[in-house]
């Protein structure tokens, strides 16, 4: 009984291969892209008029088939070639925008460090060029740093505490 079962098996992998022969016959990536937008719209079929889905659906699978069964193996070939070539152009692109993006931020980034430097070092400049004048604590002789031409100012010792008045 299994040989008649596994004779009937062959003879139908036979016949179906006899009748793919010359045909396209392969599940390529228009014939993928075509399911899945079949299976979204099965999906949305709650949310949008079930006879519109069908329809897609219906049509989707319908040129599934048509493709699978086509004898004009160059033309379904040619078509995938251009569709594949169509994403890896986009993809090409999108890869260049997103390069051109980072260089972009990359070059704002050093511009304000730039800024940012520039600023320390107008500071640190700006420090530099005020007058001090050195004055000497009356309590324990530590020598204290305070600006000039402020007028009569409270100065306070660092070392002990000690505070007195000046003239700068």
């Amino acid at each position: 009984m299994s040989n008649n079962w596994l004779s009937k098996m062959m003879s139908s992998y036979l016949n179906y291969r006899k009748f793919m022969t010359g045909r396209y016959g392969s599940f390529d990536t228009i014939n993928r892209a075509l399911l899945v937008v079949a299976l979204i719209a099965l999906l949305f079929r709650r949310w949008l008029n079930g006879y519109l889905v069908l329809a897609i659906v219906a049509l989707t699978i319908g040129l599934i088939i048509f493709r699978f069964l086509s004898k004009k193996i160059y033309v379904r070939s040619n078509e995938n070639q251009r569709l594949s070539r169509f994403f890896a152009g986009a993809a090409q692109r999108n890869s260049e925008q997103t390069h051109e993006r980072h260089q972009r931020n990359a070059y704002k980034k050093a511009q304000k460090q730039q800024r940012q430097a520039a600023k320390m070092k107008n500071q640190r400049q700006q420090a530099a060029n005020i007058q001090a004048v050195i004055f000497k604590c009356d309590n324990c002789g530590q020598s204290l740093r305070v600006p000039q031409g402020k007028g009569k100012i409270k100065i306070t010792c660092k070392n002990c505490q000690h505070t007195f008045i000046k003239e700068t």
